[in-house]
């Protein structure tokens, strides 16, 4: 029997219609007004500028050789062009496009910068408005990323890191659109956001080992499995193997790293804990040096806590046929993302490259998955009907209120602190270096090396060689015929071929110690000299 169509004329009906539209004009408005606020938070912090630092500098050099059509390089000591292959490409590539159109490099960074902060709060409202079912609670989530102080720090410098967020974020909501609908289109896409993430930074390869969990393990009654694999396969091998294939070709190593053994301590352990428990409570443990026994504890029931969610995915997976919500595939992708991320962050260290550090951006990207798996798990508590529904939602949507005010509060202490002059390299002090000033005008034959060959390049214009310590911070082992490569610059800059410059002379040259800076500078004519920076070398007439 046909359905009748509901009376228009009834009073009720389009009061009720004019309640949803009211409803949904309000919603609108107010993430237009949460977009606003999050564009304009972006530029006051970024008043003077991204933050610079090393690894920037090569990001942008790279970009700049991208656009000029000249491949993936960057400028070195003598005239000298060298391959970047210890950076993955992604965010060099999507900086490229505007510098190809005109646009200055630091500009371009600021202006790409903005763009991906907005798409990732973006994805964190479509992913939460997905897995709770809930709009409204979609927007508190994407404002409680929005007043985080992680989540903004690690976006407002010229780094991959605002590439690799949104590349990781995309691979959970495509994972989530395409469960509905067993689409070949949104695999294959899915499987391309993974290969990005792997080429934003090498351990977005997690993605997909936490998305192949997720097909192996969760069944679905419109998804057939291997195929989704397949798929997903088809479109992240090839991104993944093509960077490799690439560093192979042009340096002999797919990864510019060696293996050694350079085991992670237990005081790395704790470091990380301190980290974690930081993020848990935000401000409450920021003068606190070395983690107590309670927050490595806190730590470790985090990663147990994920693989027993695992295992219990897998036992579901021999028993049971019952169809999973979209809260539940959240929380075992996330459960399998962050045991896998931090596996691989141990491996890299201990076996790949030494001079990676656990530090916060390193772990970051855990945070933000462990915050939508609580987000997810809220909901799945909803869903159970604990009790009073309206009580669980109400407890639920407070905590994230409280959590978003105090992240607040350290947001608005940071936001001044970052934007007052410049942060790293984007201090103004660079741009006035008299030390910059004299390499700027050296002729182009003069070889220069020096302490900070980054700022060299971003500042003066001209590659420089690196001066090493006798260290290797990737393998922690001395430098071969280190000594003598020494006695090889000090010869060039006494014969007038090259130049030292050294900056923040203060902190590598402590007053009264001596080192492998004292044993280089010894003797050699002063160009330039002050507290901070040196030029030595002989003068130009």
């Amino acid at each position: 029997m046909p359905v009748p169509e509901p009376d228009i004329s009834d009073p009720g009906t389009i009061s009720r219609e004019n309640h949803n539209a009211i409803i949904d004009f309000l919603f609108i408005l107010a993430v237009q007004i949460a977009f606003a606020a999050a564009v304009t938070i972006y530029l006051i912090t970024t008043e003077h500028g991204l933050g610079l630092v090393s690894d920037s500098v090569n990001y942008l050099n790279g970009a700049s050789s991208i656009a000029r059509g000249e491949g993936y390089f960057r400028a070195s000591g003598g005239g000298t062009i060298k391959p970047i292959t210890n950076f993955p490409p992604l965010y060099s590539i999507v900086l490229a496009l505007p510098i190809f159109y005109g646009v200055e490099p630091l500009l371009a960074a600021r202006g790409v910068g903005i763009a991906f902060w907005v798409l990732n709060l973006a994805l964190i409202l479509a992913i939460t408005s997905k897995v709770t079912r809930n709009r409204w609670i979609g927007l508190l989530a994407m404002l409680l990323f929005m007043f985080s102080k992680p989540f903004l720090y690690y976006q407002v410098f010229a780094m991959s890191e605002s590439v690799f967020f949104f590349c990781t974020l995309a691979v959970i909501w495509l994972y989530l659109k395409a469960i509905d609908k067993d689409s070949a289109f949104l695999w294959i896409l899915c499987g391309i956001a993974c290969g990005a993430a792997f080429l934003a930074r090498y351990v977005g390869a997690v993605s997909l080992v936490a998305l192949i969990f997720c097909l192996l393990f969760l069944k679905s009654k419109n998804v057939r499995s291997f195929h989704a694999i397949g798929l997903t396969l088809a479109g992240a091998l090839p991104l993944m193997l093509s960077w490799l294939l690439r560093n192979r070709i042009v340096s002999g190593n797919i990864s510019n790293r060696s293996i050694g053994i350079h085991l992670l301590t237990m005081q790395d352990f704790y470091h990380g804990a301190l980290i974690w428990v930081r993020w848990l409570f935000p401000g409450r443990y920021n003068t606190v040096e070395r983690a107590t026994t309670w927050m490595a504890g806190l730590a470790g029931l985090t990663l147990v806590a994920c693989l027993l969610i695992l295992l219990l995915a897998i036992i579901n997976h021999f028993r049971t046929a019952r169809p999973l919500s979209t809260a539940t595939r959240m929380v075992v992708y996330a459960a399998a993302y962050i045991p896998t991320y931090i596996f691989v962050v141990w491996v890299t260290i201990s076996f790949l490259d030494a001079s990676v550090n656990i530090e916060e951006r390193i772990l970051y990207p855990c945070l933000m998955i462990f915050l939508l798996m609580l987000i997810a798990l809220f909901d799945m508590l909803r869903s159970r009907r604990l009790g009073n529904r309206l009580l669980v939602t109400a407890t639920g949507v407070i905590v994230m209120l409280a959590f978003t005010l105090i992240s607040a509060s350290e947001t608005q202490c940071f936001i001044p602190r970052f934007s007052s002059d410049g942060y790293g390299w984007a201090w103004a002090g660079w741009q006035d270096s008299p030390a910059m000033n004299i390499l700027k005008k050296l002729p182009p034959e003069k070889v220069i090396y020096s302490n900070q060959p980054e700022a060299v390049s971003l500042f003066a214009g001209k590659g420089a060689y690196a001066l090493l310590d006798p260290i290797d911070p990737s393998s922690d082992l001395p430098r071969e015929g280190y000594w003598e490569t020494l006695e090889t610059i000090r010869s060039e800059v006494l014969a007038g071929k090259s130049v030292l410059s050294l900056f923040g002379m203060e902190a590598w040259l402590p007053e009264g110690e001596t080192n492998w800076i004292s044993t280089l500078t010894e003797g050699l004519p002063a160009i330039y000299r002050d507290t901070s920076e040196w030029v030595l070398g002989i003068e130009e007439k």
